[in-house]
């Protein structure tokens, strides 16, 4: 079986997440090639998904694209969330949640705590703006998304609340049990994803809208810009969020969600791992 997801060009934590995490839920599935694709995370579902070939679908989304003609080559396991389930013209018993959440079943060993603020753009946006030195300045713990998932993972699991344009960072937190709050600066985020995966778990997608601060300094002066661009971030961000609250789903409803992918994964190991071995 191989891997179907997104590679990104400069790398992407929620994409790259495929190759971290599912060899290490079942084991031994990729040894072996015989022509069909695992779907998982990601917004995947489209019409690019390569037409001739077996696919099982387990937590990939709807988002980008026309959705596909689902056919007898499809196995669809499950699907990241109920707007995902209703374009496919699927049960809502399909919708379970995004798979990066089994990451919490893998055993990380705890950190310690020691960013109290922590941000990460979407991974098309990060080279948009100096993000790095304004967080920096703002003692802000800045997580690059296109940086290795080891480092990202780390900087996630250091932090006390985690502040993101990026998706996947706020399903691995709130995974992890580390509140969040998303937010929203280019128009180019995908409002259709997030409310599939939150409505998964029964969290309202309200992200905080800050202006796009790269398009305001494009006709200011480099050295103004290099003192105004900072102050402008740090004040319009922790302006807003002292007026919101941190995001963090029920315990009760993650647990759920989380043993039924799980009844999903070992229905993969046995359907697929065990066919190929005795194949």
């Amino acid at each position: 079986m191989q891997l179907y997801y997104y590679h990104a060009p400069e790398g992407n934590f929620g994409d790259d997440l495929n190759l971290w995490l599912w060899p290490q839920l079942v084991p031994g599935l990729f040894d072996k090639n015989d022509g069909s694709l695992l779907i998982g995370i990601g917004t995947l579902l489209n019409h690019r998904v390569p037409e001739q070939l077996r696919k099982i679908v387990l937590g990939a989304g709807v988002g980008y694209g026309p959705v596909p003609q689902i056919d007898d080559r499809w196995d669809i396991l499950s699907v990241r969330g109920p707007l995902s389930a209703f374009a496919l013209g699927l049960d809502e018993g399909f919708s379970i949640t995004d798979p990066a959440v089994l990451i919490r079943t893998l055993g990380l060993p705890k950190e310690e705590r020691r960013f109290d603020i922590s941000f990460m753009p979407h991974h098309a946006n990060a080279h948009r703006a100096p993000w790095r030195h304004y967080c920096q300045v703002a003692s802000i713990r800045y997580i690059d998304p296109r940086s290795t998932i080891t480092s990202v993972l780390k900087d996630i699991r250091q932090s006390r609340l985690v502040v993101t344009e990026a998706m996947h960072g706020a399903i691995v937190a709130d995974a992890l049990r580390i509140p969040w709050i998303p937010v929203r600066m280019y128009e180019s985020i995908n409002t259709f994803k997030w409310h599939d995966w939150c409505q998964s778990l029964g969290i309202s997608y309200a992200p905080i809208k800050m202006a796009t601060l790269i398009d305001r300094e494009r006709s200011v002066a480099a050295k103004v810009r290099r003192r105004v661009g900072p102050a402008m971030f740090i004040a319009g961000l922790k302006k807003r969020l002292n007026d919101v609250s941190p995001f963090l789903s029920q315990e009760s409803r993650l647990d759920e969600a989380t043993e039924r992918l799980l009844s999903k994964v070992e229905e993969l190991r046995s359907t697929y791992l065990n066919h190929s071995l005795r194949s």
